[in-house]
């Protein structure tokens, strides 16, 4: 008997006992950024850094949020990644800068009017 028949055979008795059969869901969480990021905090705190780093990208990916970038700048100093580290936390510091007023423009070096 094959896996298949098996779990069509599970379903068919529930579903005689009148239980209702639905679908799954993926294994896969889709793209709540809220959802991966707290499995890749989930999994960092259990040390599975490769599994964190995976759910941390696709979050930040999902949406380039601020705490996501910091998570992953933390997550990439402990593993001794520090030029990856230093971008996250720049994307960190730009994260949500859109609401900001831009710089003045530059005045010129040594006060020298144009």
């Amino acid at each position: 008997m094959k896996a298949a028949d098996i779990r069509s055979t599970f379903l068919k008795f529930f579903e005689s006992k009148g239980h209702q059969v639905v679908a799954s869901s993926p294994v896969v969480p889709g793209d709540d950024p809220t959802l991966l990021r707290t499995l890749g905090r989930l999994c960092a705190a259990q040390g599975l850094w490769g599994k964190a780093e995976e759910f941390l990208v696709l979050a930040s990916r999902a949406a380039p949020e601020r705490e996501t970038q910091l998570l992953l700048g933390q997550l990439y100093d402990r593993l001794g990644r520090a030029g990856e580290a230093n971008e996250r936390y720049r994307l960190a510091a730009l994260a949500d800068t859109e609401a900001l007023a831009p710089l003045p423009p530059a005045a010129p070096i040594g006060g020298e009017a144009s």
